[in-house]
């Protein structure tokens, strides 16, 4: 027991503590509004000094968007297929709030803001927290932090100490500049109906339709109306425009997420998505790299579960060309065409294709190339995309996510004969595992576990294993 002094001197300095908290927080969040009243003006400002110089009467940017409609919008939503319309579910359900329950609760959020007061007190913080963070799920304040000082830091030609604000300032000047150039050599009347669009909004239907993660929110309107404004002004600002990108923004549009979004949001996703493009996600050709060390460590760890793998794959191969060729990565592009090639010439392009797909390679440069997006649940998602933004997308990150996930699904390989299985287990499986699980995995992987140990962190796995050895002792 304490001495009654002693309590009272813990009390005392406990109360210090959270009142000194409560006015830090008061003021960084008066700060916070202030900023934000200040970059509504951004956009705004840099684009009429651009329309200025092209003579562009401002109304023409600077009406409320009425592109991509969202009329149009719920004409896509409605063309579901009739096994997605059932009763209640046959009704276009609008839920303009998301619930972030599932990623955060008030105790984590507030520890973030308090995370986010002291790094902004001096950028050496930043390392520091992400150091002593790594392998955590991030509280919403503290992911948009992090993950914004990442972007913008890695875009910023500036080797001055400036700070964060600043240089998102500078950063939305010269993106809003370039966007409204672009507008007036296109003659659009907005960024966010690009001659695209209309591709644009189908494909980003169609993933949120599909993709485990996404599909909560695949009767959200204003979910699907953002990624295909963002991809629109993107396309606009460089004619870029790639399905992957669906993927790439989901996590952006899940940690910068506005329940009532401004005019500018689509602007400033789109400017961090451009970021993220160009600066921060490892290349194809890394991407490739990965992948075969991957495949490497598993031969070198396991070769029972890589000969397995390798021989399923040649088993029964059925592959359509042109579905194949939709996620065939840069370097194969020489190939791709010789598949269409044959397939014009009423050939047979099937022994190319296996050739190509004789190997799980394919299917893991998928899993990295989507960011894992395109497999995981939302919360397994937002956690290796925390520990990607947190170690600056090192390829090191991405290569023990793949390699941690591959080996927590080894039962289920194990149990697939061939390549119809197998691909089924690649592209359906992951999305089972329990966020708990990866991270483990990743983690002791980080800290030189061994490989070995992974399949038996894969607690549903487990759990069937005694299930079954229940059901073999009582039918003894």
């Amino acid at each position: 027991m304490l001495a009654p002094e002693m309590v009272r001197f813990l009390n005392d300095i406990y109360n210090v503590v959270v009142s000194e908290m409560e006015l830090l927080l008061a003021t960084c969040e008066i700060r916070r509004k202030e900023k934000s009243d200040q970059d509504c003006e951004t956009y705004f400002q840099a684009s009429q000094l651009s329309l200025a110089r092209n003579h562009l009467p401002p109304s023409m940017v600077f009406k409320r968007p009425k592109s991509i409609e969202s009329v149009d919008i719920r004409l896509a939503l409605w063309k579901r297929p009739p096994s997605h319309l059932n009763g209640e579910d046959a009704r276009l359900c609008i839920r303009p709030v998301i619930d972030p329950a599932v990623l955060s609760c008030p105790e984590s959020d507030l520890l973030g803001d308090l995370l986010c007061a002291i790094i902004s007190q001096g950028s050496e913080n930043l390392s520091t927290v992400c150091e002593r963070l790594s392998g955590k799920l991030l509280p919403k304040r503290l992911r948009q932090f992090v993950w914004l000082s990442k972007l913008l830091r890695a875009a910023s030609k500036s080797h001055r100490a400036e700070t964060l604000a600043s240089t998102e300032r500078e950063a939305k000047v010269s993106f809003g500049h370039t966007v409204a150039w672009r507008i007036a050599e296109l003659k659009l009347r907005t960024a966010t109906r690009s001659p695209v669009s209309g591709l644009i909004e189908n494909a980003v239907v169609e993933k949120y339709r599909n993709v485990p993660c996404m599909n909560p929110f695949s009767v959200n309107e204003q979910m699907i109306l953002e990624s295909s404004k963002t991809l629109n002004v993107l396309y606009v600002f460089n004619g870029t425009y790639e399905p992957y990108l669906i993927y790439w923004l989901f996590p952006l549009q899940m940690a910068f997420q506005q329940i009532m979004p401004a005019d500018e949001h689509f602007y400033d996703l789109a400017m961090y998505l451009h970021s993220l493009h160009q600066n921060l996600f490892p290349s194809w050709a890394k991407i490739q790299a990965v992948a075969d060390s991957v495949m490497s460590l598993l031969e070198r760890e396991d070769a029972t579960f890589f000969t397995h793998l390798q021989s399923s794959f040649r088993k029964n191969i059925t592959i359509d060309p042109k579905e194949f060729l939709v996620n065939l990565i840069l370097q194969e592009q020489d190939s791709a065409q010789k598949i269409l090639a044959s397939e014009k010439r009423d050939q047979p392009p099937l022994s190319l294709a296996k050739e190509l797909l004789a190997s799980p390679v394919f299917f893991l440069r998928k899993w990295m190339g989507e960011g894992f997006v395109g497999v995981l649940t939302l919360p397994a998602v937002m956690l290796v995309w925390d520990q990607f933004f947190m170690q600056d997308w090192n390829i090191n990150t991405m290569q023990s996510f793949c390699a941690s996930i591959l080996l927590l699904l080894k039962d289920s390989f194990m149990a697939a004969e061939d390549y119809p299985a197998i691909r089924e287990v690649f592209l359906l499986h992951p999305s089972g595992l329990l966020t708990a699980d990866i991270q483990k995995a990743w983690i002791h992987l980080q800290q030189g576990g061994l490989p070995a140990d992974i399949p038996g962190f894969n607690s549903l796995s487990q759990r069937d294993r005694v299930d079954g050895i229940l059901e073999d002792t009582q039918g003894i």
